[in-house]
Order: structure tokens, then sequence, then C-alpha cells
């Protein structure tokens, strides 16, 4: 339903991402609906970003997947670092980035709340 959502009219879909991407990101930690949460988060990440910014939203979104431990299997490719060394670069990286849309800050600030659960 939400894929339609995004495909009918994404503007308008934008404006419910702060309250639904914490409720999606809480259903992660359940082996059913983790894998296809954690897809869809990354589809939310790719419609919220231009095409500057897509990287950028594909490295934050599979880092933040990354610190909040999922119950499904992860890219590969992503699994290969040290997540506290891939949560600093990522800050590193972000530091000077200005992001021309408001609703990227909905998923930023998860990706900015995952490394207080590090600890």
């Amino acid at each position: 339903m939400i894929l339609a959502s995004m495909a009918g009219d994404l503007e308008n879909t934008s404006r419910y991402w702060n309250g639904l991407i914490p409720l999606l990101l809480t259903n992660i930690s359940s082996p059913v609906a983790a894998p296809h949460v954690t897809k869809l988060f990354l589809t939310i990440v790719s419609a919220m970003m231009d095409k500057q910014q897509f990287t950028a939203g594909q490295l934050i979104g599979h880092v933040t997947l990354r610190v909040l431990k999922p119950q499904c299997d992860l890219d590969p490719a992503w699994e290969v670092s040290v997540v506290k060394w891939l949560v600093t670069s990522v800050c590193m990286r972000m530091a000077g980035v200005q992001f021309p849309t408001k609703r990227f800050f909905s998923f930023f600030f998860q990706f900015t709340r995952a490394p207080l659960l590090l600890n």
C-alpha cells in the first residue's frame, strides 16, 4: 500500500514519513517482517533523494540498518566494515552536506539516533 501511495502521489506521501519511518523500523526485530521492512525502508530512501543525494541516501540507509540489526540478512557488501567505523565515516561525510528537501530529515533522524543504540 505504501509503494502504491508513493507511485500515485510521492509529495503527499512524503508528508507522513516522519511518523511512518519510525513505525516501520520497529518491525525489523520480527524475522517475518524484517526482510520486507528493510526493502521498503531502502525504497523510501531512494524515493526521497534526488540524483545528487542518491548515493549518500543509500549509504545512510544501509548503515542505519546495520546499526539497528534487523532479523534478516542484509546485503553482504555492507557487512564488511566495522559498524562504528561506518557510523563515524558517514557523520564525517554528512557534516558539510546540505540536503535540499525537508523530507530528508525524517530519514536522517533515524540515522543520527541509531549510534546512540550502539552502546
